[in-house]
């Protein structure tokens, strides 16, 4: 009930401390089972907390908070860190937050009590600037906003298809339209921009999700990313520009650059691989076996169309950055010349050569894998 209390800062401060309450990432690390039996108990006040209705109330109220505001920001922030704790501590939470029905003990599906006003907020936060002129550098809300999609998109397929239904991939892809011209400019935006891939990848692997993405021009968006930053190898520099620009800047920016640059491209084809795999409920990137459905080949054909193939071998072969290690640490490889950049390119010739019919007849149902 305080939640919608007429006073912004009784409503801020419980947001606060249910961010807290339900916070057990670095508690009871002393006590042997101090961090489950905190979690036990995090997990059912969240699942209370649902039940009595304070999803609902939460998303009306993080909706009324002006992020222009300081003080407000700081209540939005703790209001998203709260949402995003419960939904990691109990997928049924996470379900309900974008209003998927959720299972009872004996396995009948049953209407959870759902939120209606948080996801439409959350994609609308995610695919656009704050209105406020102020705001003109990269916001935190955004990465705690992303990070809460991220996490609702891969609570099951229920929580999928709720985010794809509510138009989740075309707001995934206007958001990451906005790295068309450049990378992120700082950590955060980076990790903000890897949550929007991790949501998308979750979203492409159901079939309902590829066929928005197909639809809404996603191949050629992400091919237009891998193309304008995954240009450039060795050192990171891409044409005569950057080279100058990267010149000019201390050696700490010009690394985030390079980085940056890195890992929307290999992002960028990590989706394209899981756009191009054919899966029905279940199912993860890389190559699955079964009949191409007509939304994965329609995608592989796409890239194919898109001159595609061009930055996906040059990464194979090492002449760009697309094959490289695009983990948001910069962290490297366990094994040499080997990485998560290279693993997507590997798996999206995988897709393709399963996908496309060797007559060029993409997308029938009874196509047979072409042999390499």
């Amino acid at each position: 009930g305080l939640l919608s209390h007429d006073n912004a800062d009784i409503a801020g401060a419980v947001l606060e401390v249910l961010q807290e309450l339900t916070d057990v990432d670095d508690e009871g690390e002393d006590e042997e089972g101090g961090v489950e039996a905190l979690a036990a108990s995090a997990a059912s006040l969240a699942r209370s907390f649902v039940a009595a209705g304070g999803g609902e109330a939460a998303a009306e109220r993080l909706s009324s908070f002006d992020e222009a505001v300081p003080e407000e920001a700081n209540f939005l922030f703790a209001g998203l860190g709260a949402l995003l704790n419960m939904a990691e501590l109990d997928e049924g939470c996470a379900r309900s937050f974008v209003g998927a029905a959720s299972s009872g003990g004996d396995g009948e599906e049953k209407a959870a009590l759902t939120t209606k006003k948080l996801l439409p907020w959350l994609l609308r936060r995610v695919s656009s600037s704050p209105s406020s002129p102020a705001a003109s550098e990269f916001s935190s809300i955004a990465q705690a906003a992303s990070e809460l999609v991220s996490t609702l998109a891969q609570a099951g397929t229920a929580g999928a298809l709720a985010v794809v239904r509510a138009g989740g991939v075309d707001a995934l892809l206007r958001a990451l339209a906005k790295y068309r011209k450049r990378a992120p400019g700082s950590g955060d935006e980076l990790e903000h921009a890897a949550n929007l891939f991790d949501a998308l990848c979750a979203l492409l692997l159901r079939p309902e999700g590829r066929e928005a993405f197909v639809e809404a021009e996603g191949v050629e968006l992400l091919l237009l990313l891998v193309r304008k930053h995954g240009s450039g190898s060795g050192g990171g520099g891409g044409g005569e520009k950057e080279r100058a620009e990267a010149k000019d800047s201390d050696a700490a920016t010009a690394k985030l650059a390079a980085a940056s640059a890195t890992a929307l491209s290999s992002q960028a084809l990590r989706c394209l691989e899981f756009a191009t795999t054919s899966g029905g409920d279940s199912g993860g990137g890389g190559s699955g076996g079964g009949a191409p459905s007509s939304a994965a080949a329609a995608a592989a054909g796409r890239v194919v169309e898109g001159g595609g193939l061009g930055p996906l071998f040059g990464g194979l072969m090492g002449r760009s950055r697309v094959g490289r290690d695009s983990g948001r640490g910069g962290g490297k490889s366990t094994r040499k010349g080997f990485n998560s950049g290279t693993r997507a390119c590997l798996g999206l010739v995988v897709n393709l050569l399963q996908r496309l019919d060797p007559e060029g007849e993409e997308g029938e149902e009874d196509a047979t894998p072409a042999a390499a």
